[in-house]
C-alpha cells in the first residue's frame, strides 16, 4: 500500500501533460490536468499514511459470521441470471441510444474525458463498450454489464443482510429482489444503476463493520468503493452522504453514552473520516480531467436532442411514487399490496432502530435524503434515483414478517412458537406474487421503436414521408431509421404537407411533447388520424403514429 502511494504521487507529478491531455490540450483540459496532479499527489499520500497506520496498529481479527450457505445462493443467483438474460436484445429505449451513440461508440480515450451530457455513467459505458468489444455491437452486449452488476447485487443483497438479519431473512430478501418486476427491468437497462445498487450494498456492509469494529483496512476499502459508486454514477453521493451523517451522529452519542462507544467502536476514531476523505479525493482523481468540463455542462442547457427540459410532473414526488407503482402490473391490487408491505416495512425498522440505531439508518435516512436533496435543487424525481435501494426496502419486509408475525399469532390465539414457519410462507407467497409479474416485462420492448417502423413502412404508400418530432427524433435518426426526416415545431410539419403527398408523423413521451412541442401535438389533432399506438414498460414511453393521407 505504502508503495502503491508513492507511485500514484510520482505518476501523477511525473506523466507529460499531452500524454493526459493530448498534444494541443488548453483552457479546460490543462485545467484538469492540473487538477489530476493535485489529486494524485493527494491520494498517493493518503495511501502512504494509511499503509503506516496500519502497520503501527494491528487490527483485531474480523468477527466470524458462521459459513455463508452456498447452495441456495447459489440457486438464487442462477434463477436471477437466467431471468435477466430473457429478452435481452428486445429495443433499446432513449437513455440506452444516447449511451450507445453519444459515449460508447467513441475511442476509449475520448470517452473517459467526454462529458457533454448527464447521460454518460463512465463507468458503465466503459463496461458496455467492452463488452461490445467482446461481442459485437448488439442490444444485448451493450446490456450485459448491467446483467452482471444486477446478479451481483442480488448477491449484495444477501452480503448486506447478513449484517442486520438471519441468513434465512437475508436469503429470503435476496430471492424477492431477483424475482422482483424493477430489478428485472433495470438490470436489461444499459444503465449504470445495477452497478450502483451493487456497490452501495457493499459499501454500506463495510460501513457497519467499520463502525462495529477497530479495522483500519475496512475504511480502504470503503474509500475503494465509494469511488467506484460515484464513477458509475453521481446519485452514490446521496448514500454516502447518509453515511457521513451517521457517522457524525454515532460520533456524538458515543461521546455521551460509554455503553455505545463498546457498541460502535469505529464511531469513536477518525479512520472513517479518513476512509470518506480518501473516498473523496479518488472521486476527484478519476474525475480530474473532465471535471471542468462537468461544471460547464451542470451550469448551461444543452441541446434538446440530448436533454430534457423542464417538465413540471417530473419534479413532484407523487408523479414519481405513481410512476413507480404504475411501472408494476396488476394495477390496484399490486399498489395494495405495496402500501401494506410498506406498513409491514416501517414496523421492522421501528424495531431495528431501538436495537441497532446504524443499521436502521443506513437502510431507511437515503429514502427521504435523497428525496431533500432532489426538492432542495429543484432536480426531476426519476424513480431511478431511489431504485438503489431497492435491496434495504426487500429486507426490511422480509424482517417485518418476522417480526410482526409472533404478534399476529398471539392475536389470534395461536402457537407463536411456529411463527417463523409462517413467516417464512407468508414472504415465499410475496416472492411468487412478485415473480407472477415478471411476464409483463417480457412481453414489450422498453420502447416499441423497431415495431413502430415496421408498421409504418409497411403501411406507407410511395411518396409518403416519414418525420418524427421531440424524444423520438434521436433514436430513429442515430440508429432506427436514420433515412426519416424530423421535425422541430408545426411550421416545419406544415411545410411538409404542403407537398401533397401523405404524411406520417411519430412521437413519444407525451407528458414532454406537451411541455415542449405543443404546437406539434395540436397539429396532430387537428390534421391528423392516430394510425398505431405502440407501448412499451417504459412509463410514458409509447410510439404514437399519426397519418395525413395525401390530398
Amino acid at each position: 500500500m505504502i508503495v502503491g502511494g508513492v507511485l500514484i504521487a510520482l505518476l501523477g507529478v511525473a506523466l507529460p501533460t499531452e500524454w493526459l491531455a493530448g498534444p494541443s490540450a488548453e483552457g479546460a483540459r490543462l485545467q484538469g490536468v492540473w487538477l489530476l496532479r493535485g489529486a494524485s499527489l493527494a491520494v498517493g499520500t493518503s495511501l502512504v499514511g494509511f499503509g503506516l497506520g496500519i502497520r503501527r496498529s494491528p487490527e483485531t481479527p474480523a468477527p466470524g459470521r458462521g459459513p455463508i450457505p452456498w447452495p441456495p445462493l447459489l440457486a438464487i443467483l442462477l434463477v436471477a441470471l437466467v431471468l435477466r438474460l430473457i429478452g435481452l436484445d428486445a429495443d433499446l429505449w432513449y437513455d440506452e441510444i444516447v449511451t450507445l451513440t453519444e459515449f460508447v461508440r467513441l475511442p476509449a480515450g475520448e470517452l473517459l474525458t467526454t462529458y457533454t451530457v448527464q447521460n454518460n455513467h463512465i463507468l458503465y459505458s466503459l463496461s458496455a463498450k467492452g463488452s461490445i468489444a467482446l461481442f459485437g455491437e448488439s442490444a444485448w452486449a451493450l446490456r450485459l454489464p448491467a446483467v452482471l452488476f444486477g446478479v451481483a447485487s442480488v448477491g449484495g443483497v444477501f452480503y448486506f443482510g447478513r449484517r442486520v438479519a438471519s441468513d434465512r431473512q437475508a436469503l429470503m430478501a435476496a430471492a424477492l429482489v431477483a424475482l422482483a418486476y424493477h430489478h428485472v427491468w433495470f438490470s436489461q437497462n444499459a444503465r449504470g444503476y445495477t452497478g450502483l445498487m451493487f456497490l452501495g450494498l457493499i459499501a454500506s456492509g463495510l460501513f457497519l463493520d467499520g463502525m462495529a469494529q477497530r479495522r483500519r483496512s475496512l475504511w480502504l476499502a470503503y474509500a475503494a468503493v465509494l469511488a467506484a459508486g460515484m464513477y458509475i454514477h453521481l446519485s452514490a453521493v446521496f448514500l454516502f452522504l447518509c453515511h457521513g451523517l451517521v457517522y457524525v451522529g454515532l460520533w456524538l452519542w458515543t461521546l455521551r453514552s460509554p455503553a455505545s462507544a463498546k457498541r460502535y467502536p469505529g464511531a469513536r476514531e477518525l479512520w472513517p473520516l479518513a476512509g470518506f476523505v480518501l473516498g473523496g479525493l479518488l472521486t476527484v482523481e478519476i474525475y480530474a480531467l473532465i471535471l471542468p468540463q462537468m461544471f460547464e455542462t451542470f451550469g448551461r442547457t444543452v441541446s434538446a436532442s440530448t436533454t430534457l427540459p423542464g417538465v413540471g410532473a417530473w419534479k413532484s414526488p407523487l408523479w414519481t411514487a405513481l410512476e413507480i407503482l404504475g411501472g408494476l402490473p396488476g394495477g390496484l391490487w399490486t399498489g395494495a399490496a405495496v402500501l401494506a408491505a410498506g406498513g409491514i416495512a416501517a414496523g421492522a425498522w421501528l424495531l431495528l432502530l431501538r436495537r441497532d440505531p446504524a443499521s436502521a439508518l443506513v437502510m431507511a435516512l437515503p429514502f427521504p435524503v435523497t428525496l431533500a436533496v432532489l426538492l432542495a435543487v429543484q432536480f426531476h424525481i426519476w424513480p431511478r434515483y431511489f431504485f438503489q435501494y431497492m435491496g434495504f426496502a426487500s429486507l426490511l419486509l422480509v424482517q417485518g414478517a418476522f417480526v410482526l408475525m409472533p404478534v399476529l399469532l398471539r392475536q389470534l390465539g395461536r402457537d407463536e412458537a411456529r411463527a417463523p414457519v409462517f413467516a417464512t410462507w407468508a414472504i415465499a407467497a410475496v416472492i411468487l406474487a412478485s415473480a407472477a409479474t415478471l411476464p409483463a416485462n417480457y412481453r414489450a420492448p422498453k420502447q416499441a421503436y423497431q415495431a413502430t417502423r415496421e408498421f409504418v413502412e409497411s403501411h406507407r404508400s410511395p411518396g409518403d414521408t416519414v418525420v418524427t418530432a421531440g424524444l423520438a427524433t434521436l433514436p430513429y435518426e442515430r440508429l432506427y431509421a436514420p433515412q426519416w426526416s424530423s421535425v422541430a415545431d408545426a411550421a416545419e410539419l406544415a411545410q411538409i404537407e404542403r407537398a401533397g403527398e401523405g404524411t406520417w408523423l411519430i412521437y413519444s413521451f407525451p407528458t414532454y411533447m406537451r411541455v415542449a412541442h405543443e404546437d406539434i401535438l395540436n397539429a396532430a389533432k387537428a390534421r391528423y388520424e392516430e394510425a398505431a399506438v405502440f407501448p412499451g414498460t417504459l412509463g410514458d414511453g409509447a410510439l404514437y403514429v399519426f397519418h395525413r393521407s395525401a390530398r
